[in-house]
C-alpha cells in the first residue's frame, strides 16, 4: 500500500513539473504535421508557429531567398519574412541639388559615411505610463546596406533620444554610420521603446523605409523619411551620404 501511495505522489509531482500536458503536445504535433503538409510552409521551433512566408511570397509574385528568408519583389514591397512585422516601403522623398552632373552608377563606388538625424517625435498613443500616460521614449535606428539581394551590413545606432515623461520633442540629434562600397539600397528601421522600471515596452512599428540606387545620390543630398505606419507615435528623420 505504501508503494502505491509513493508511486501516486511521484506521478502527481511529475505532472506538476511538466512544462506541457500530453494534450498540448498532441495539439502541437497536429499543428506541425498540418504545417509541413502545406506547400511553402515550415514549422519554426523557436517560437512554435507555422511560417508560410515562402507561400505568401510566391502568391504575391515574389522570389523567395531561403538563405536570407527574404521575399524580393520590387522596391515598394521588400520585406523580411523571418519576422512578419518587418516590411519595407520605398516612401522616401529627397531634395536634389541644382547641379546638372549625372552619376553613372546605381551603387556606391567607394565607402561612405551616413549622417542620420532625428528631427521630430510625438507620442500619439494614450497610455504608455500608468501615471499621466506620458512615456519614457528611447529611440534608435537599425540601418541595412544591401547590394542587390546581399546584405552588406546591419548597424544599430546609439540611442538618439533617452528621455523621461516626454510626449513631444523637436530638434536635431545625429549619429554616423559606415556604409560599405557597392551598396545600392539603404533601409532604415526605427526602434521606439518605452523605458519602464522593470521592463521595456517596444512600440516600434516594425516597418523599414529606404532608398534604392543610392549611388545616384550626391554628397550631402538629403533623404527625408517618416514612420507613417505607427499608431503610437509620429517620427521624422533625415539622412545623407558623404
Amino acid at each position: 500500500m505504501h508503494k502505491i501511495y509513493l508511486l501516486l505522489i511521484i506521478f502527481i509531482v511529475f505532472l506538476g513539473c511538466a512544462d506541457e500536458s500530453p494534450i498540448n503536445n498532441l495539439e502541437q504535433m497536429a499543428e506541425e504535421e498540418s504545417c509541413y503538409n502545406t506547400n511553402g510552409c515550415v514549422w519554426k521551433e523557436y517560437d512554435e508557429r507555422c511560417d508560410c512566408s515562402e507561400q505568401r511570397c510566391e502568391n504575391e509574385g515574389g522570389t523567395w531567398n531561403n538563405y536570407y528568408e527574404t521575399c524580393y519583389k520590387n522596391d515598394d514591397d521588400y520585406y523580411y519574412s523571418s519576422s512578419s512585422s518587418y516590411k519595407y516601403y520605398s516612401s522616401s522623398s529627397y531634395r536634389s541639388s541644382s547641379s546638372s552632373v549625372v552619376l553613372s552608377s546605381n551603387y556606391l563606388t567607394t565607402p561612405k559615411l551616413m549622417k542620420i538625424t532625428l528631427t521630430h517625435y510625438k507620442q500619439t498613443g494614450k497610455n504608455w505610463d500608468l501615471t499621466d500616460g506620458s512615456g519614457d521614449p528611447e529611440i534608435q535606428f537599425k540601418i541595412y546596406s544591401l547590394s542587390g539581394t546581399d546584405t552588406l551590413s546591419k548597424t544599430t545606432t546609439e540611442k538618439l533620444i533617452d528621455k523621461q515623461d516626454t510626449r513631444e520633442w523637436d530638434g536635431a540629434i545625429s549619429t554616423l554610420v559606415d556604409i560599405p562600397y557597392r551598396t545600392d539600397k539603404i533601409y532604415v528601421r526605427p526602434i521606439v521603446k518605452d523605458e519602464d522600471p522593470l521592463d521595456y515596452d517596444d512600440y516600434s512599428s516594425g516597418y523599414m523605409y529606404g532608398r534604392s540606387e543610392v549611388g545616384q545620390l550626391r554628397n550631402y543630398e538629403t533623404v527625408y523619411q517618416t514612420d507613417y505606419n505607427s499608431e503610437e507615435y509620429e517620427l521624422k528623420w533625415e539622412w545623407y551620404l558623404y
